[in-house]
């Protein structure tokens, strides 16, 4: 026991207590407070502390959200740019660049076969258009 504590002596049992002053006591207190809320934490600090962690989260989805926004931003100008190069060729153009990609589906003997055949009747049609006279109004509107 601290030897500046007064102490006392129980009578009927013979045991000494040391007496406690105000103050003694209210320190006593304090740790006691400090003690406990370490193991029991504050309800507001809690809060606290899970507002930030969500915030925390929510900036990171939001960072995630604008991502993708960028990303589907880029691909629709990808796209956009596509259909307008598309969109710049006539309906000949889009008619041959899909056979084309028909006849290249075909195995290599197939493939020259469709060749001579287009050729041929492509030529067939310039020959006649070389031979027929000319109709100048009908001329000029195919060149």
């Amino acid at each position: 026991q601290d030897d500046h504590l007064p102490t006392l002596t129980t009578p009927q049992t013979g045991h000494q207590h040391t007496t406690v002053s105000n103050n003694d006591s209210r320190q006593a207190s304090d740790r006691l407070t400090t003690a406990e809320s370490s193991l029991h934490p504050n309800p507001l600090t809690m809060a606290r502390k899970q507002k930030r962690k969500r915030y925390r989260s929510n900036c990171a989805v939001i960072d995630l959200l604008k991502q993708a926004g960028d990303e589907r931003n880029v691909s629709l100008k990808f796209l956009e740019r596509l259909v307008q190069l598309n969109s710049d060729k006539d309906d000949i153009e889009l008619f041959f660049q899909t056979m084309a990609a028909t006849v290249k589906k075909f195995k290599p003997s197939d493939r020259a076969e469709a060749k001579v055949k287009v050729f041929n009747v492509v030529s067939d049609i310039e020959m006649r258009q070389f031979s027929d006279p000319p109709d100048t109004a009908t001329a000029e509107e195919y060149s």
